[in-house]
Protein backbone atom coordinates (compact mmCIF):
# COMPACT_ATOMS: atom_id res chain seq x y z
CA UNK A 1 0.00 0.00 0.00
CA UNK A 2 1.67 3.34 -1.21
CA UNK A 3 0.22 5.75 1.26
CA UNK A 4 1.09 9.42 1.38
CA UNK A 5 3.45 11.32 4.14
CA UNK A 6 0.06 12.29 5.77
CA UNK A 7 -1.24 8.35 6.09
CA UNK A 8 -4.60 9.64 4.86
CA UNK A 9 -5.51 6.64 2.26
CA UNK A 10 -2.95 6.41 -0.90
CA UNK A 11 -1.86 8.51 -3.14
CA UNK A 12 -1.94 5.84 -5.26
CA UNK A 13 -5.82 5.55 -5.27
CA UNK A 14 -6.05 9.32 -6.14
CA UNK A 15 -3.87 9.00 -9.73
CA UNK A 16 -6.04 6.10 -10.39
CA UNK A 17 -9.49 8.06 -10.21
CA UNK A 18 -7.83 11.23 -11.69
CA UNK A 19 -7.25 8.43 -14.95
CA UNK A 20 -10.46 7.20 -14.81
CA UNK A 21 -12.33 9.92 -14.51
CA UNK A 22 -10.98 10.62 -17.88
CA UNK A 23 -11.44 7.84 -18.99
CA UNK A 24 -15.29 7.14 -18.11
CA UNK A 25 -15.64 10.47 -19.17
CA UNK A 26 -13.51 11.15 -22.61
CA UNK A 27 -16.04 10.73 -24.90
CA UNK A 28 -18.38 13.15 -23.65
CA UNK A 29 -15.74 15.81 -23.58
CA UNK A 30 -14.10 15.11 -26.81
CA UNK A 31 -17.95 15.98 -28.49
CA UNK A 32 -17.79 19.12 -26.57
CA UNK A 33 -14.55 19.97 -27.73
CA UNK A 34 -15.52 23.00 -30.55
CA UNK A 35 -11.75 23.18 -31.93
CA UNK A 36 -8.77 20.74 -32.82
CA UNK A 37 -6.90 22.17 -30.07
CA UNK A 38 -8.96 21.68 -27.20
CA UNK A 39 -9.36 17.77 -28.89
CA UNK A 40 -5.33 17.59 -28.80
CA UNK A 41 -5.38 18.95 -25.15
CA UNK A 42 -7.49 17.06 -24.13
CA UNK A 43 -6.14 13.55 -25.89
CA UNK A 44 -2.63 14.91 -24.54
CA UNK A 45 -4.23 15.16 -20.85
CA UNK A 46 -5.73 11.89 -20.91
CA UNK A 47 -2.35 9.92 -22.58
CA UNK A 48 -0.33 11.80 -19.42
CA UNK A 49 -2.99 10.94 -16.60
CA UNK A 50 -2.98 7.03 -18.04
CA UNK A 51 1.21 7.18 -17.84
CA UNK A 52 1.01 8.30 -14.32
CA UNK A 53 -1.16 5.65 -13.39
CA UNK A 54 0.66 3.49 -15.09
CA UNK A 55 3.68 4.63 -13.43
CA UNK A 56 2.22 4.08 -10.01
CA UNK A 57 1.12 0.82 -11.03
CA UNK A 58 3.99 -0.42 -12.77
CA UNK A 59 7.17 1.18 -11.34
CA UNK A 60 8.45 0.64 -7.47
CA UNK A 61 8.94 3.45 -5.18
CA UNK A 62 12.79 4.56 -4.59
CA UNK A 63 13.76 3.96 -0.81
CA UNK A 64 13.39 6.70 0.89
CA UNK A 65 10.85 8.25 -1.49
CA UNK A 66 7.80 10.01 0.17
CA UNK A 67 4.85 11.67 -1.10
CA UNK A 68 4.00 15.03 -0.67
CA UNK A 69 0.58 15.05 2.03
CA UNK A 70 -0.20 18.80 0.41
CA UNK A 71 0.06 17.73 -3.52
CA UNK A 72 -1.83 14.36 -2.79
CA UNK A 73 -4.37 16.41 -1.37
CA UNK A 74 -4.47 19.44 -3.78
CA UNK A 75 -5.11 15.98 -5.82
CA UNK A 76 -7.88 14.89 -4.02
CA UNK A 77 -9.34 18.12 -3.90
CA UNK A 78 -9.03 18.63 -7.92
CA UNK A 79 -10.00 14.93 -8.54
CA UNK A 80 -13.82 15.97 -6.51
CA UNK A 81 -14.19 19.38 -8.16
CA UNK A 82 -13.51 17.53 -11.71
CA UNK A 83 -16.07 15.13 -11.05
CA UNK A 84 -18.35 17.27 -10.14
CA UNK A 85 -18.02 19.48 -13.02
CA UNK A 86 -18.30 16.11 -15.36
CA UNK A 87 -21.72 15.60 -13.80
CA UNK A 88 -23.33 19.16 -15.48
CA UNK A 89 -20.70 19.72 -17.54
CA UNK A 90 -20.53 23.70 -18.54
CA UNK A 91 -17.59 25.25 -19.50
CA UNK A 92 -15.56 22.80 -21.76
CA UNK A 93 -12.24 25.32 -21.32
CA UNK A 94 -12.97 25.35 -18.06
CA UNK A 95 -13.48 21.35 -17.90
CA UNK A 96 -9.88 20.97 -19.78
CA UNK A 97 -8.04 23.26 -17.22
CA UNK A 98 -9.21 21.36 -14.36
CA UNK A 99 -8.30 18.26 -15.67
CA UNK A 100 -5.31 19.40 -17.26
CA UNK A 101 -4.08 20.65 -12.83
CA UNK A 102 -5.47 17.59 -11.97
CA UNK A 103 -3.10 15.39 -14.30
CA UNK A 104 -0.07 17.74 -13.23
CA UNK A 105 -0.70 17.07 -9.46
CA UNK A 106 -1.12 13.26 -10.24
CA UNK A 107 2.17 13.71 -12.53
CA UNK A 108 4.30 15.26 -9.35
CA UNK A 109 2.72 12.40 -7.45
CA UNK A 110 4.21 9.57 -9.70
CA UNK A 111 7.42 8.08 -8.82
CA UNK A 112 10.04 9.33 -11.43
CA UNK A 113 12.78 7.48 -13.36
CA UNK A 114 15.53 5.83 -10.66
CA UNK A 115 18.40 7.79 -10.79
CA UNK A 116 21.61 7.25 -12.37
Amino acid sequence: MLNDASGDGTYRDEIEDTFLLLEENFYTLYQRCSTSEQKKHLCDTYSAARYACWKVVRQARPDGWSVDSNASRDLKMANLQLAAMLQNPGDIGASLSLAAEAVRLATSLAPGPAAA
